[in-house]
């Protein structure tokens, strides 16, 4: 039987309920959830409230005191000899002797011979130069005697023009009166008369040359011993000297090298006094160091109250203390904004008591310590004891609080305040990680261990 053939049963139709219907079912079906969740909580019983327990802090701490603190100024610098004097050659030569032994570190006094120069050519430079002196003392004696000689000669010639003079009146008169004599005498007379006055014009006009000429032979005389004073000094500068006791710090020459003026051949180093350039901050040097200046003759630094100072070598004894004092403030530096002090440690003072320490040396880095004025009513609380926005914690009737105070001064692991604090209050020494204004504390007072206990 074919499909075409089969009967086809009808399609089922399903009754559908109205929206609202289903809707309020959906409400009910909630509402009866409630109910039952709200009928169960009240049957469970609530869990008893647990007393909620206070953190307490326990920390280290301190009673503040107000106090006159002295303040240090401290600083480090290296010592240097405060005289290094450089000895050059002052003449042209051939270096002939060098001290024998002289190395750096030498120790010299003053005068000592460092080194001799050939002396020869200065030598026969020297004895011509005399030569030439003796020769103008020798032109001078004669200029001298010639003219003792003219003003001789001038007397002499003024008398015989005084002859001359009356043998031409008296034939004069005689032609002019008895015609005794003859106007050819008279003319001998009169020639006679010209040429005593020509002698004794020519003897003048050399005398008044004698001033010149004597004037000339003292400027040639005066180059002449000049010239022989500096070749004496020549041949005393071709000994090589020490110039003062000290250290020989270099030796740059030695036998058979030629040398010539200005060239270096040793330095001396004075280690008499040595001295330790440091700088120092601008404004403590300002409010802390006790420096004064001479407003009448100068604005720098001329008055300095000696500053007395402490010098120590980095590297040695902790508890090893050389006495200096400020000698100059040496410059400012207004890239740094610091000033450039120089202390002074005499040799005395820069050996130690006892054969155990090494004394302070030309090189060394040292730390210099300035004492400087007094920081009046100031609290000093560790460093520790402050964060970085200049606050400090308080016990304040058992509770902590945070107080922002004002630093006059760090003085190595110490802060000086001078405003924020009273005296008395005591501070926590320990920073914990986290704390809250207000939260309880116990202290522990550094020194006695004396426990404050919370209120």
């Amino acid at each position: 039987m074919s499909d075409a053939g089969k009967k086809v049963p009808p399609t089922p139709v399903v009754k559908k309920h109205p929206a609202w219907m289903r809707l309020t079912l959906v409400v009910v079906i909630i509402a009866l959830g409630i109910l039952g969740m709200m009928g169960l909580a009240a049957l469970r019983e609530a869990p008893p409230l647990a007393e909620e327990e206070e953190i307490v802090l326990r920390s280290e701490a301190m009673r503040v005191v107000l106090q006159d603190i002295p303040i240090e100024l401290h600083g480090y610098g290296t010592a240097r000899p405060h005289r290094l004097g450089e000895v050059t050659a002052e003449v042209s030569g051939r270096v002939i002797e060098v001290h024998e032994g002289l190395r750096p570190g030498v120790v010299v006094d003053t005068g000592t011979v460092l080194a001799k120069v050939d002396p020869s050519d200065i030598k026969l430079s020297l004895e011509s130069a005399m030569a030439e002196v003796e020769r103008l003392e020798t032109d001078k004696m004669r200029l001298d005697q010639e003219e003792k000689n003219d003003k001789r000669r001038l007397e002499l010639a003024g008398e015989l023009r005084e002859i001359a003079r009356r043998e031409f009146e008296r034939t004069r008169d005689l032609v002019e009166g008895d015609g005794v004599e003859t106007i050819s005498a008279l003319d001998a007379r009169l020639m006679e008369l010209t040429s005593r006055e020509n002698a004794i014009a020519e003897i003048e006009n050399s005398l008044a040359l004698f001033e010149s000429r004597r004037a000339q032979l003292t400027a040639q005389l005066r180059v002449a011993t000049s010239r022989v004073d500096q070749l004496e000094l020549d041949l005393e500068r071709a000994t090589i000297r020490a110039p003062f006791a000290g250290r020989i710090d270099s030796k740059h020459v030695d036998v058979g090298q030629r040398i010539s003026p200005g060239q270096k051949l040793f330095v001396v180093a004075d280690d008499s006094i040595l001295e330790i350039p440091a700088s120092i901050d601008g404004r403590d040097v300002a409010r802390w160091l006790n420096l004064s200046t001479d407003p009448v003759t100068t604005h720098w630094f001329k008055n300095i109250n000696d500053t007395a100072a402490r010098v120590r070598w980095t590297e040695g004894e902790a508890d090893v203390w050389f006495e200096g004092s400020l000698s100059r403030v040496e410059r400012y530096d207004s890239v740094t904004r610091t000033f450039h002090l120089i202390v002074s440690v005499p040799a005395r003072q820069g050996i130690p008591d006892g054969p155990e320490f090494f004394p302070l040396t030309n090189g060394m880095f040292c730390h210099l310590v300035l004492p400087g004025r007094i920081a009046h009513d100031v609290i000093p609380v560790p460093r520790a004891a402050i964060d970085s926005n200049s606050q400090v914690l308080v016990a304040n009737n058992g509770r902590v609080e945070t107080r922002r105070v004002r630093i006059a001064r760090f003085q190595e692991d110490i802060a000086l305040i001078d405003m924020g604090l009273e005296d008395g209050e005591v501070i926590l020494l320990n920073r914990p990680p986290r704390v809250i204004d207000g939260m309880r504390v116990e202290t522990i007072l550094a020194g006695p261990d004396e426990l404050v206990a919370a209120e």
